[in-house]
């Protein structure tokens, strides 16, 4: 790949809704607080609380506002939805370049007594009933995830 998955930047520089390592595990920034007191050598401390991409877990961690830390780059893409393949559990898309792309996966479910995730069972329903729809996909990290279903252009 030749653009960097992450760039490197202070922790202050982090705002809500950011991507970054904590504690090691690739989060989304759900909070950025100032601790009210300084270091001993009155440096500013900032605490983050993020979620897992992938299991959705709780990392926190405080750390200095000046300790540089790996921001995560993020990629949102739109895609046509093309084909839904319930066997192989894919998806394709058509991409802006007119070709096809199918590589994104249908998200299992956590619960045994389902196939798929609430957004996937959607994805597969709403694509049965033969609606026009556009998928928005997360790129993070070489993983691209489904994180939206919208109603196509022709509806």
């Amino acid at each position: 790949m030749a653009e960097s998955e992450t760039v490197e930047v202070e922790v202050k520089a982090l705002h809500r809704g950011s991507f970054a390592f904590i504690r090691g595990q690739p989060c989304k920034v759900t909070e950025v607080t100032q601790k009210p007191k300084a270091t001993s050598k009155g440096n500013d401390r900032i605490h983050l609380v993020g979620l897992n991409l992938q299991t959705g877990k709780k990392y926190e961690d405080t750390l200095l506002a000046t300790l540089r830390i790996d921001e995560i780059v993020v990629k949102r893409s739109e895609y046509s939805l093309l084909d839904v393949d319930t066997h192989s559990d894919t998806v394709s898309v058509l991409m802006s370049s007119g070709e096809t792309k199918e590589d994104l996966v249908l998200e299992k479910s956590e619960n045994p007594n389902e196939k798929y995730s609430p957004l996937s069972q959607e994805l597969v329903d709403r694509f049965d009933a033969g609606e026009d729809l556009i998928v928005v996909v997360q790129s993070a990290l070489g993983n691209e995830t489904i994180i939206e279903i919208k109603a196509g252009e022709n509806q």
